[in-house]
């Protein structure tokens, strides 16, 4: 059975309601439009895999309805069935002229209605074999970790702010706070919520809408762009994203001439109004080794720094993550390491992983001692990574 999704655009309820009850039967799921701009709000809520869309309609008429979705990177690609009274040639040339993949005059048969939009999926279903092949040849990112989103992190004082503004972007991006700079001491937070605004935004928009890198890798795919001559072609990709984020921005190349070609990406998407959100230990002012007009851009839109959590904080965090892993400690035993190890929350997590993975291998509870044991390896090691 299907699984795609029909957007019926049409100000008639019982032209809507026919064609909705031949296409249910055919396994479609189907949301309704009555006028041109609340297909416009339904095909950014929705996300349909097709369009039948009337011409002649309210508020606003199909054609601008396909110059606005045709003109928008987050929906130029979904198909659009123009169906309408208006049966003239030059009315279907128009039609198709301004980006309609075919067109239906009415009064039509239901029946040519459903092997028209059958064809339709099928021609897609043939194409996208070789369209994922070809976007997964080059420019190849990481997608962010799956368990970081905003369901799993834990707010508390040192991160609200920051978490808020996250959010928010993620819920609207390119809209509000563009660029997003979070910065802070390493291991608080900061990649885990730039991750968060990855995941959220990727479940809405695609995966093809987002690149999260590490700077060394997004600079690294940079330089293979240049050295192969693809870095046109890479540009254009890049100007159809909704999110560009880019962890540990504080090691971006020294070198003017690779910073310059960063700064023309961000840049191009900021003015693109794609949302940019780049995290750092230091804040943009503080980043000495960066051009001032990379600082001047990132100090543009909003900086929000992360505190170090409070103990009481640190204790939620570590319950979270020991409840979502299964991790067999006692709360006192997390509560207890919390206050006495100091370390960032990822060294705490390490350390709690590694207290499970011996509870289990030797059976015995986790007391005070062999906490207190662990933190004073970890002390001697003088690092604050497992």
């Amino acid at each position: 059975m299907a699984e795609e999704k029909i957007l019926v655009v049409d100000d008639e309820l019982n032209i809507r309601k026919a064609m909705a009850t031949v296409l249910e039967r055919e396994g479609y799921a189907i949301v309704e439009a009555r006028d041109g701009r609340e297909a416009l709000h339904s095909v950014l809520v929705d996300k349909p895999d097709l369009i039948l869309l009337d011409i002649m309609l309210p508020t606003m008429n199909g054609y601008d309805v396909t110059i606005k979705l045709r003109d928008d990177d987050r929906t130029k690609d979904i198909p659009i069935i123009m169906v309408t009274a208006k049966g003239q040639v030059s009315d279907r040339i128009h039609g198709l002229d301004l980006g309609a993949d075919d067109y239906i005059t009415k009064p039509f048969d239901l029946r040519e209605l459903t092997a028209r939009v059958n064809a339709m999926f099928r021609r897609r279903a043939a194409e996208r074999p070789m369209q994922e092949q070809r976007e997964e040849s080059q420019y190849i990112f990481p997608t962010a970790p799956p368990d970081q989103t905003f369901e799993t992190f834990v707010v508390g004082p040192a991160n609200r702010e920051a978490h808020e503004a996250a959010l928010a972007v993620a819920e609207n991006p390119g809209v509000i706070h563009n660029p997003l700079f979070l910065h802070g001491e390493a291991g608080i937070g900061k990649s885990h919520l730039i991750a968060c605004i990855a995941n959220k935004i990727r479940r809405h928009y695609g995966p093809e809408k987002v690149v999260y890198a590490s700077s060394e890798l997004f600079e690294e795919r940079i330089r293979e762009a240049i050295l192969t001559h693809k870095l046109d072609s890479m540009l254009n990709s890049f100007s159809k994203l909704v999110l560009l984020a880019v962890d540990d921005v504080q090691f971006l190349a020294r070198t003017r001439s690779q910073q310059d070609r960063t700064l023309e990406i961000f840049m191009d998407l900021y003015e693109r109004a794609r949302q940019v959100v780049v995290c750092s230990d230091r804040p943009p002012e503080e980043l000495n080794e960066l051009t001032e007009l990379v600082q001047a851009l990132f100090s543009r839109g909003k900086v929000v720094e992360l505190l170090v959590p409070t103990p009481y904080h640190r204790g939620r965090i570590l319950r979270a993550v020991a409840q979502r892993n299964g991790w067999n400690i006692p709360e006192p035993s997390l509560i207890y390491l919390a206050r006495n190890l100091t370390a960032n929350v990822r060294t705490l997590i390490g350390v709690a992983k590694r207290l499970a993975a011996e509870a289990t291998l030797t059976g015995k509870a986790i007391s005070p001692d062999v906490i207190d044991d662990v933190i004073a390896q970890v002390r001697s090691l003088g690092s604050t990574r497992l």
